[in-house]
């Protein structure tokens, strides 16, 4: 084709009925953008609760045809496997009778503690039976070891994990389950024969040590009752403690009838000594002193108020003046005082007549060095009788206590003896029960618990929810945009187009009614706003169909009878000007070169549109666009038409499409279905920070399921069916 061919015309819009009525399927969010394009970007928007099961249900769109085999699959080999974990359970079971012990056989008592305990006796049995002692004596067995169980710790608790043990009141029931019944059965027995065994020594071990303890207690306290009587014969000597006390009580007695001669000497030698000393004294005083001195009567009255007045200072340490027993020892004391007053008057009244002293003159006077002698012998035999009785005292508080220490262990011997006898008779009723095993196990003939069935309907429905669930988890790991609500709300979607393997679907049908959408959309956007409109039309990347979209546009808009440029605007890679075979023809480079167009427009076979190339000139590059040239370019071809469509390249990759997304009206960047979002993330932020309000983007390649494409597919097989009647 020649530099001067026009453009690959499209069908035209009158020659197929489906164009004139095709309406896009637009979001209605983008309405209200349109609306309020003048708000304020810092407005804040409502937080939209996430829906779980929506997340699910967009991450399956499309991949239903996988997700369902490989659900299938999955759901057959959990179940296959499932079925084959489990395996079913036999179950073998055994009895212990425990019995109460109510009554003894010989020796009767009130004691109903044995009964009270019971419960609590049953309980211990319980427990004991699936103690780690009966379980490592089980496995010990002969017929375990035939089974080649495991040894040790490690059996005893695998051992302990397969038995299952109850009781009602006094019957303990204990199961064994093995997926082998023989094996159950096997595990059950060794467990009661360990039990069994292991009761039995306990319960001997426990009559011979009690038996045992007794025996020795006996015999130490028929030691203990040896030793007492060695000591009282040892303490005692030859007499008994009757005679001892008698003994003691007669030392006492002696020793009082001493002390009062002593009393009377002593009052004897102090007259005696006071008469000596009065030169002046007559005869007859003297005689009338000693008369007082030596009269029984008058010592034995001195001697009790003596006593008397020994007793009263005792009593003022114990009790009050005020007290009766010091008044009355008072009282006493003074009719003592008053006796002797008397006595003495009596003495002296006898003295004076002469009829005691002439009666007395011719015998033998006592010297005062005769009474001091006599005083001293007095005095060293009240020693020796007060010695003798302390001694006796001490040999009877010994023997006492010995006697009660005898009586103790005397006490404590009979109370052994009678346990020791118990012991020997009783011995089978000291524990508030008796065990015995009344049935063992056998081995069952069916199980007692099939699993396999439920285990294979839960690994047939997980494995299908796994299916379910890679497949879900494949789409959020490997994350691509597969329909057009995927993409993010920051650039607002304007359209979809469907996807197509022709090299040129800008002719096919469906494509022209998506893109006859977009234009209606884009109008509506755009307003009754005067003079010529730029679009710019760009990608996210290489690949978008940014081009294709252009072009489709451009005979969309020139069929709408609107006079439309479409500008190849890509220097890397400009396919327009391929397209039309324009080369070496000038065009953009050359424009902005020269700050004004250098050559007509090329006019195009579809309605109003022109076209403008890249250009000839080499050294323009993309690096060396600026911004004002650029923009002096628009405002020539904003005065020469009604649109201006700038096909700019992906935005990523060339400086130039920044420059026309900034100078553009409206700018809409395709998106490909299948572009990965971290790659398509960054062009719509540089959207919104060069064109805020003024973007859209465009999603290429959509599935027939779009959201945005199902009411259109639908219009389109109604008018076909409809169509078709007709005919």
């Amino acid at each position: 084709m020649s530099n001067s061919s026009p453009v690959m015309p499209c069908p035209d819009a009158t020659s197929d009925p489906a164009l004139g009525t095709a309406v896009l399927a637009v979001d209605p969010m983008h309405h209200s953008i349109r609306h309020h394009q003048t708000e304020s970007p810092d407005g804040e928007e409502p937080v939209k609760a996430v829906n779980p099961v929506q997340i699910v249900l967009r991450a399956l769109r499309g991949r239903w045809k996988f997700a369902i085999p490989l659900a299938i699959l999955l759901a057959a080999a959990g179940a296959l496997g499932g079925y084959h974990s489990k395996h079913p359970i036999y179950v073998s079971g055994g009895t212990i009778q425990v019995f109460p012990n109510k009554q003894n056989i010989l020796y009767s008592d009130n004691d109903d503690s044995r009964l009270r305990l019971f419960d609590a006796f049953v309980a211990a049995e319980l427990a004991y039976l699936t103690s780690m002692p009966v379980m490592e004596r089980a496995i010990q067995l002969p017929m375990m070891q035939d089974l080649e169980w495991p040894t040790g710790v490690v059996g005893a608790g695998t051992l302990k994990k397969t038995l299952a043990v109850d009781k009602k009141g006094g019957l303990i029931t204990v199961t064994a389950a093995d997926e082998n019944p023989v094996v159950a059965a096997v595990l059950l027995n060794s467990v009661l024969e360990a039990y069994a065994t292991l009761h039995d020594e306990q319960l001997r071990q426990n009559d011979v040590v009690r038996e045992k303890e007794l025996t020795e207690r006996e015999h130490l306290l028929i030691k203990r009752l040896n030793d007492f009587d060695e000591k009282v014969l040892k303490v005692g000597r030859e007499y008994g403690t009757g005679s001892i006390g008698m003994a003691h009580t007669r030392k006492i007695s002696q020793a009082e009838e001493v002390d009062q001669r002593i009393s009377d000497l002593e009052l004897t030698i102090a007259t005696k000594e006071a008469a000596d000393a009065a030169n002046n004294v007559d005869i007859g005083d003297a005689e009338i002193k000693r008369l007082l001195v030596l009269d029984h009567a008058m010592a034995d009255m001195l001697f009790e108020r003596s006593k008397i007045a020994a007793d009263l200072a005792v009593l003022k340490t114990q009790h009050a003046l005020e007290h009766h027993a010091v008044r009355e020892t008072k009282a006493r004391i003074e009719v003592i005082d008053a006796a002797i007053e008397d006595r003495r008057s009596q003495l002296a009244t006898l003295g004076t007549s002469g009829t005691l002293t002439s009666s007395g003159s011719g015998g033998k006077a006592e010297t005062v060095d005769d009474l001091k002698s006599l005083r001293g012998r007095f005095i060293t035999r009240r020693d020796d009788l007060q010695r003798e009785a302390r001694d006796l005292n001490e040999r009877l508080v010994q023997l006492e206590f010995l006697r009660k220490e005898r009586d103790e262990s005397r006490i404590l011997l009979d109370e052994t003896r009678r346990a020791l006898e118990q012991v020997r008779v009783e011995s089978r009723h000291s524990l508030p029960g008796t065990v015995e095993v009344k049935s063992r196990g056998n081995v069952s003939a069916t199980p007692v618990t099939d699993k396999r069935m439920a285990f294979a309907g839960a690994g047939g429905v997980f494995g299908s929810l796994a299916g379910v669930a890679l497949t879900v988890l494949y789409g959020l790991v490997f994350r691509r945009y597969r329909y057009s609500d995927e993409l993010s709300s920051s650039v607002p979607v304007l359209g979809a187009l469907p996807a197509s393997s022709s090299e040129f679907p800008e002719v096919e049908v469906h494509f022209l009614r998506a893109i006859q959408h977009l234009r209606v959309e884009l109008q509506l956007l755009s307003g009754a706003t005067p003079g010529g409109q730029i679009l710019a039309v760009t990608g996210a990347g290489r690949g978008s169909g940014c081009t294709t979209v252009a072009i489709a546009l451009a005979k969309a808009f020139s069929e709408a009878t609107m006079k439309t440029i479409l500008v190849d605007a890509d220097f890397n890679n400009p396919q327009i000007t391929e397209r039309l075979e324009a080369i070496h023809s000038p065009g953009v480079r050359e424009a902005l070169l020269e700050g004004k167009l250098t050559a007509p427009l090329k006019e195009a076979a579809v309605g109003e549109l022109r076209t403008l190339p890249i250009g000839a000139r080499q050294q323009l590059s993309d690096a060396h666009v600026s911004h004002r040239p650029l923009a002096m370019l628009l405002h020539q071809l904003r005065s020469l038409c009604d649109l201006v469509i700038l096909d700019l390249g992906p935005l990523p990759e060339r400086l130039t499409a920044r420059l026309g997304v900034a100078l553009a009206d409206q700018v809409l960047c395709v998106v490909p279905a299948g572009e990965l979002p971290s790659f398509v993330e960054p062009s719509l932020k540089d959207l919104n920070r060069l064109a805020p309000y003024r973007a859209w983007t465009v999603f290429n390649g959509a599935l027939s399921s779009d959201p945005l494409l199902v009411d259109d597919f639908r219009r389109t097989l109604a008018e076909s069916t409809h169509g078709t009647l007709t005919a």
